[in-house]
């Protein structure tokens, strides 16, 4: 049995015109899921996808005009379409294919999202950004064990209050926490007496979430894990600094934050400064170029056996991540540094005596 379909012209409450927004709206919407140079589409074959999702079909001559028109928007939309007699296409879209394969991979390796969110996130771009043709390698790539302790309603949950928080230079007001033996997070203080703080960035690092801060009472930033953070609150007082005041930076409403991260590799708070490394052998330069990138030098020396680097990082950071490469990496300077590596490794070796 055919439905019944409303006609364009017709009188119908839920009638869609033929030259409105929503038409060119569901037009848009068929080209993208179901057209591409592989998967050209008549005429014919439009009015009846259109037909059978959203029950209105268009004249030829109405149809073309509105493909004009949504090709004149490509700038807008994204979405550039091939016109011609053959049929229609969707030719160009905002992501590539091989742009939102590193999208789609980057979601498979996020700590912060499930194996099943990802996979249903990963069909929501591909349906929307990649088209008939798009075939997600996600199934071929695999993610490490999901044994986080993290509350992902929780977390999304801080990070929207915390963005609109910064948007609005406000403060927020939180309590804070730590995970227990029995992998739960427990307040410390009393929730009755919340934290203030006053928020500046968001930064994602080593699978984590960090809130750049600054507590009141103090001139310093503070860095706060986003996942532990309960019960937070939009303020409606102002933040009380700029962060180009905080000490212990050059930091700025202006500052390259990807390079602050780069130099608190391990999201301490307190000043970046010189550091120069010694990487034996010199294949192992390769460690510090996966946590430093390109934000190195090698200091100009013959010797085949290793490499003196140079490198801008939070002290503390240094500490730890030194500690990870011993056996490639030694710092050669700052003095207070080596000393504090060397107290270390020594406590260290007493508990393995």
């Amino acid at each position: 049995m055919s439905r019944e379909v409303p006609h364009i012209g017709s009188h119908s409450e839920n009638e869609i015109k033929p030259h409105t927004k929503e038409s060119l709206l569901l037009i848009l919407d068929i080209m993208i899921r179901f057209s591409s140079p592989q998967n050209i589409l008549t005429r014919e074959q439009l009015n009846d996808l259109l037909d059978k999702h959203y029950n209105v079909t268009y004249d030829v001559k109405t149809l073309n005009r509105n493909l004009k028109t949504l090709d004149a928007l490509s700038d807008v939309t994204g979405y550039k379409l091939s016109i011609d007699r053959r049929g229609v296409y969707v030719k160009e879209r905002p992501f590539t294919p091989a742009e939102l394969q590193m999208v789609s991979t980057s979601i498979i390796f996020s700590k912060e999202i499930s194996k099943r969110l990802s996979g249903k996130l990963i069909e929501k771009l591909g349906l929307l950004f990649g088209g008939p043709d798009f075939k997600p390698e996600y199934k071929n790539i695999s993610s490490m064990p999901e044994s986080s302790c993290i509350n992902q309603d929780e977390l999304k949950k801080n990070i929207g209050i915390i963005s609109q928080a910064i948007r609005k230079k406000k403060q927020i007001s939180f309590s804070y926490g730590s995970y227990d033996k029995n992998k739960n997070l427990q307040i410390k203080g009393s929730i009755d007496m919340p934290k203030i703080i006053n928020p500046y960035h968001i930064l994602a690092n080593n699978g984590r979430y960090y809130l750049l801060c600054n507590y009141p009472a103090y001139a310093d930033q503070a860095y706060l894990r986003i996942d532990k953070m309960r019960n937070v609150m939009l303020c409606k007082t102002k933040r009380t600094r700029l962060l180009r005041e905080l000490q212990g930076d050059d930091l700025d409403d202006r500052t390259n934050l990807s390079k602050h991260a780069a130099e608190h590799i391990y999201m301490f708070s307190g000043a970046a400064e010189d550091i120069k490394l010694k990487v034996s052998p010199p294949s192992a330069i390769d460690a510090v170029a996966d946590w430093f990138g390109k934000d190195f030098s090698v200091v100009p020396d013959n010797n085949p056996d290793y490499y003196i680097v140079r490198v801008k990082c939070n002290k503390k950071a240094m500490l730890y991540w030194a500690l990870q490469y011993g056996s490639v990496v030694e710092v050669l300077s700052p003095q207070d540094l080596r000393e504090e590596i060397k107290n270390t490794v020594t406590n260290i070796y007493k508990k393995y005596r």
